[in-house]
C-alpha cells in the first residue's frame, strides 16, 4: 500500500489593475509559468483588476488553452464590477469558471464548476460560447 501524494495547493497569479497591450506580455508569461509548475489548479486573481481590453481576453483565453493541454484546471477570481461586466459581454465567463472572490475560487473543490451567472451551461462550446449574439451553425441560410 502505498501513500496518496498531498494535493497541491493551488497557485495563484495576482493580476495587475490594468491589462492592455503594453502589459499583455508580461501577463501572459505569469500565466503561462504558473501553469506549467503547478499542481492541478492555477486562480487568476482578478480581483484588483480594473480594466482588461482585448489583448487580456486573448491572454485569458491562451492561458485556458495552455491549462487545458496541461491537464490544469484554470479559475478566474473576478468580483462584480467592469472587469467581470467586460468578461460576461464577451463570453469568457461561458467558456472559464468564475468566482467573485479569491477565497472562494481557492475553496471550491477540483472540477468545481462556478459561474457568474446562476444556470449557465459548462457545456456551450458552439459560437455562442465565445459571442452569445452569435447565430447557431445549425441555422439554415
Amino acid at each position: 500500500m502505498t501513500d496518496a501524494e498531498p494535493v497541491a495547493e493551488p497557485a495563484v497569479v495576482a493580476l495587475p489593475a490594468e491589462i492592455d497591450i503594453a502589459n499583455a506580455g508580461t501577463v501572459a508569461s505569469q500565466l503561462r509559468a504558473s501553469i506549467t509548475s503547478a499542481g492541478s489548479i492555477v486562480v487568476a486573481d482578478l480581483t484588483t483588476t480594473t480594466f482588461c481590453d482585448s489583448s487580456g481576453l486573448r491572454i485569458l483565453l491562451l492561458a485556458r488553452d495552455w491549462a487545458a493541454a496541461d491537464g490544469v484546471e484554470l479559475r478566474l477570481a473576478v468580483p462584480p464590477g467592469p472587469t467581470l461586466v467586460v468578461l460576461t459581454v464577451v463570453g469568457l465567463d461561458q467558456v472559464l469558471p468564475v468566482y467573485p472572490a479569491l477565497d472562494e475560487a481557492l475553496a471550491a473543490p477540483p472540477g468545481d464548476v462556478a459561474r457568474s451567472k446562476p444556470g449557465v451551461s459548462q457545456e456551450s462550446t458552439g459560437p455562442s460560447a465565445v459571442n452569445p449574439t452569435a447565430p447557431s451553425q445549425d441555422t439554415a441560410p
